[in-house]
């Protein structure tokens, strides 16, 4: 007996990925920061504005990031900031950014990235991606569906979708 395994494709994507940070200097020592996230919906684009100072750059970039989690969730206040450190340990910079879920308003979710002194905006982006992922993820696939398709998407109603039992009946 030959052991087959059929090609299903890749997997669905359940987790949110980093596809821009963009920053932009305003008038008054202010800056903007645009946090793009990919996730099983697409794509999810957020701003931040405020001070142009290190530690409130790095606040802006988790704030960005826990607002664009929040629309591929279609729950934006799901996800709070706790706080951001920049810290220096062994011999590098490390951020450390801490969240709070709805679900669990009493346990902090701490997401932590090395980081060099040109790199810190995406790395407190990442560090709050480190943060939620992993309880993010199951929420991820429950708003998606387990075949792929939005929850409550009906396979008729999927563009290019083949009527149900088509591809059954041509083969043969």
């Amino acid at each position: 007996m030959d052991d087959v395994t059929e090609d299903r494709g890749p997997a669905p994507q359940t987790r949110l990925r980093l596809v821009a940070v963009e920053q932009d200097e305003m008038s008054g020592s202010r800056i903007r920061l645009r946090v793009t996230l990919q996730g099983p919906r697409g794509d999810h684009a957020t701003e931040a504005e405020g001070l142009d100072t290190p530690i409130m750059e790095l606040r802006l970039a988790a704030e960005a990031t826990l607002a664009a989690a929040g629309g591929a969730l279609g729950d934006p206040s799901w996800l709070e900031l706790v706080g951001v450190k920049l810290l220096h340990a062994f011999d590098s910079d490390v951020i450390l950014i801490a969240v709070r879920s709805a679900d669990h308003p009493d346990r902090k979710l701490v997401g932590a990235v090395p980081s060099d002194p040109d790199g810190r905006t995406e790395a407190a982006v990442k560090a709050t991606l480190d943060a939620i992922n992993r309880v993010l993820e199951p929420r991820l696939v429950r708003a998606r569906g387990e075949d792929g398709r939005d929850a409550g998407e009906s396979e008729a109603g999927r563009e290019g979708a083949e009527p149900a039992g088509a591809a059954e009946a041509g083969a043969g």
